[in-house]
């Protein structure tokens, strides 16, 4: 028996070399120093392609200091939902605190900065040159930020300073609501409140949540703070709510802020709510109105929360949903197939503790095809780095500097998991593609006896035999999961398309599958390969009747192979024929009766 070894040793740090263009029609992004400028696709012409340099003191938008200021921005908007509208509904107009001078000198600052910091359009394209970043600026977002930039808290300060007459103190708080007016800012912002959600150092589902108890608390406070400034608008008028309301012996106007914050909390969540228990009803026309106004914010704050919940408890129970989907499917083939219960309850028993313990596969290869290959290539040595080290075939890639083919092929790569006792391989059936183990042990079985042949660990690959020495591209022998494993897996045709481009890689695969072919020919398990001359190793039959090929490495049997399927189709118009005179037959004595 034979045992495979991890062997090689690794080169140590990878060099990332430039894409090798096979993302046809993909808009991408390529460092130029510190700076990323994007650029489009393939079919544009080389000067197009190659894009000019940056206009200098540009901002790009995912620079360390970019990104730190956007989230001192963030802190500045959510400051602006909490703590400006409480400034102005339960504190004295003529208070003016340190934090809303930084406020203010903050949302001054952001315009300044976004003048020297490229702009993304809608298309995902970075505007490098400082012309066309700062046109795209002021006819879009400028108006928005400059509105609330305004330092409306010194303009309500100077109004506050004369008399309080009648006629007169109307316009000056609706002059401190515009205060409110900062809260456009999270307009612009909500692309990085996006990026926030959809961080990888957190779940998604508790960013859901925690956005939208965010929010809940938002609406409900702004409603809070509005509520309570109708009413000390109109705190002249006896039936105005604060008027009215009396808690522990005294007016709730005669409360300290928190106090009245909290009741004026209480009223909006159960307005909100629909709930309404009575103790604070509206009596005045603004408070009617605002009311009516909140009613239906309620609605469809309860419609929004709802299908968030909903949504929130089905992505937290897609594991176990795709666990009982597979279960119940294994339990129905077991009835449908009248197994005995003996066997029946080792099948569900076995399969059960398999897949309880093996991590469901995400579907990656919907994630893979939408990534460009330098983005392919880096997750897959992210995640499969310790693997691929070590495996013979990618050290000797590094070792013979052939990174092209090193790239592309841990750029294809699909890992997926294997419960124990599941065939990889059959031996006598078309060979898909090679396969890396990353965890678990695969077992090689002979095909005439079932004896076993190698075992296959951490880091061994296995493949090329069917791959580049079998005419028909099949598996020389089986090949069984011993234990529960990861593998990684590269298509045939990835396969192909990756050593096709270098006489030296495809030199060194197909040596390595001779060195296996004859230990297993000593063995007596692969007696029934015959290796290719040199001059036919090449993608296998059943890819090359899958898909392209390249020349000079078509398989000697495709001439056998086109005639086969030219037969095939000859008989299946045949079959259609006589089908159809058959149908006319038997319908041509309905018809004339």
């Amino acid at each position: 028996m034979i045992v495979g070894g991890g062997g090689g040793a690794s080169k140590g740090n990878v060099t990332f070399a430039s894409s090798t263009g096979d993302d046809h029609g993909r808009g991408r992004m390529i460092e130029m120093g510190s700076r990323r400028v994007s650029y489009s696709s393939e079919h544009e012409d080389a000067s197009k392609a190659t894009p000019a340099p940056a206009s200098s003191c540009m901002l790009m938008p995912e620079s360390p200091c970019r990104i730190a200021w956007d989230s001192i921005m963030m802190v500045a908007v959510v400051y602006s939902f909490t703590v400006i509208p409480f400034q102005f509904a339960f504190l004295p107009s003529s208070s003016v605190s340190l934090d809303n001078v930084v406020a203010d000198g903050l949302f001054l600052l952001d315009i300044v900065v976004q003048f020297f910091s490229a702009q993304t359009t809608s298309s995902g394209e970075v505007l490098v040159h400082r012309r066309a970043s700062v046109l795209y600026y002021v006819k879009g977002w400028f108006a928005v930020d400059l509105v609330s930039s305004v330092p409306y808290s010194f303009i309500a300060l100077s109004s506050d300073m004369h008399p309080n007459i009648d006629g007169v103190f109307i316009p000056v708080n609706v002059l401190r609501l515009t205060r409110l007016f900062k809260a456009l800012k999270a307009i612009r912002m909500r692309g990085n409140f996006t990026n926030a959600e959809f961080s990888t150092r957190m779940h998604p589902g508790v960013a859901r949540f925690l956005r939208l108890s965010f929010t809940v608390f938002i609406v409900g406070h702004i409603s809070a703070c509005l509520w309570y400034f109708i009413g000390k608008a109109y705190d002249h008028s006896p039936d105005s709510w604060i008027q009215r309301v009396w808690t522990n012996g005294a007016a709730i106007k005669d409360h300290n802020a928190f106090e009245r914050y909290v009741i004026s909390m209480y009223f909006a969540f159960t307005t909100l709510t629909t709930v309404g228990f009575g103790d604070l009803t509206p009596k005045t026309r603004p408070e009617m109105v605002f009311a009516m106004l909140l009613f239906v914010i309620g609605v469809l704050l309860f419609s929004y929360t709802m299908a968030n919940v909903t949504s929130l408890f089905y992505e937290y129970d897609r594991e176990t949903r795709k666990y009982r989907d597979r279960m119940s499917a294994l339990i129905l083939f077991c009835r449908s197939a009248h197994l005995t219960p003996p066997v029946e309850r080792q099948v569900v028993h076995q399969m059960s503790r398999e897949w309880r313990h093996v991590p469901m596969s995400h579907d990656w290869e919907t994630v893979r095809l939408e990534l460009p290959s330098e983005l392919r290539f880096l997750i897959m040595w992210d995640c499969h780095a310790a693997t691929l080290k070590v495996a013979r075939p990618f050290a000797l890639l590094q070792a013979n500097d052939l990174d092209d083919v090193h790239r592309k092929l841990i750029a294809s790569i699909q890992p997926f998991h294997a419960v124990r006792g599941q065939i990889i391989g059959r031996a006598g059936e078309p060979c898909k593609g090679l396969y890396i183990v990353a965890r678990g042990t695969v077992e090689q079985t002979a095909k005439a006896n079932g004896q076993q042949v190698a075992l296959y660990n951490h880091g061994n690959c296995f493949g090329e035999v069917g791959l580049l020495l079998s005419r028909a591209a099949l598996w020389p022998s089986t090949f069984t999961c011993k234990t529960a494993s990861q593998l990684l897996y590269i298509s045939a045709d990835d396969f192909f398309d990756a050593v096709s481009e270098s006489d030296a890689a495809r030199e060194m695969f197909v040596q390595r599958a001779h060195s296996k072919l004859a230990r297993l020919r000593a063995l007596g398990s692969a007696t029934d390969i015959r290796a290719t001359p040199a001059d036919e190793r090449s993608r296998p039959a059943a890819a090359a009747a899958a898909g392209s090929v390249p020349n000079g490495l078509r398989p000697a049997n495709l001439a056998e192979i086109e005639t086969a399927l030219s037969r095939l189709a000859a008989d299946l118009v045949q079959a259609r024929r006589v089908q159809s005179l058959l149908t006319n037959f038997t319908s041509t004595p309905a018809q004339t009766s």
